[in-house]
């Protein structure tokens, strides 16, 4: 939804008001699929984990949750079997739209829309020059987290840079970072290098979704802590096999 005057994209209600909504059966079922995505989470299955931190609950990856969810909350076998098999998708769909919305919720941080700007629409030509000269030979492909918090460490002029992750084509994107830059009037503007620079691709076109945002010694104390760059809430897998994800909101 559009939010005219704050000029911004909302996420979905929040769950409290999602729950009113719902009968009985709904809410059983949402209850049994969150106690399912935290039991997930703390055993860090890895696959249904990135499933739950990402907020998407997919008939292919989370059948047999759905399978119980629906059960323990009474459906019918019939309408279980349309849900979990997809028999009849117009019925599925309708039954999982409310439970879904409400399994996001409950693990996503609400997440804001924002319009990404070319930099030849932000620094002057010899400032491109500048980037193109000393930051871009060290940016790499599909290294959006090292390239955004490269360029936040390094800066250029007297703009103040940050990092930012979020995601791609959000709710079924892809992790993502790019900065902000807010220059000495205090107009701000989202730039991606990563794409612009490094993929030559129009970084306008993008559908991108902001999570959260880190200063510049902030994202180098994180990388310099774990000793290598990652999307933060997204996280990595050590040499233990462990997932490590950090967010800042819960620091």
């Amino acid at each position: 939804m559009f939010h005219r005057s704050l000029g911004v994209w909302i996420i979905p209600a929040p769950r409290t008001i999602i729950l009113k909504r719902m009968h009985t059966k709904q809410k059983k079922a949402l209850e049994f699929l969150i106690n399912w995505g935290e039991n997930e989470i703390k055993n860090r299955d890895t696959d249904k984990c990135s499933l739950c931190n990402n907020g998407i609950m997919g008939l292919n990856n989370a059948g047999d949750a759905l399978y119980y969810a629906f059960t323990e909350a009474g459906y019918s076998y019939r309408y279980v079997n349309d849900v979990v098999s997809g028999g009849n998708l117009g019925y599925a769909n309708k039954a999982i739209d409310s439970i879904n919305k409400g399994f996001k919720n409950h693990f996503m941080k609400p997440l804001i829309k924002v319009e990404l700007t070319s930099i030849r629409d932000v620094f002057t030509d010899e400032e491109i020059q500048y980037i193109k000269d000393y930051i871009l030979p060290d940016l790499e492909p599909h290294q959006c987290h090292s390239n955004a918090a490269r360029f936040a460490i390094d800066g250029i002029g007297d703009y103040d840079i940050s990092f930012i992750e979020g995601y791609l084509s959000f709710p079924y994107g892809l992790g993502h970072c790019w900065n902000k830059v807010v220059n000495a009037n205090g107009d701000e503007f989202y730039v991606d290098l990563t794409t612009e620079l490094v993929n030559e691709q129009d970084p306008t076109q993008l559908d991108v979704w902001k999570y959260d945002e880190w200063q510049w010694d902030e994202i180098e104390d994180l990388f310099d802590e774990y000793g290598q760059s990652f999307i933060p809430h997204i996280g990595f897998m050590d040499d233990d096999g462990v997932v490590v994800k950090v967010d800042k909101s819960n620091l």
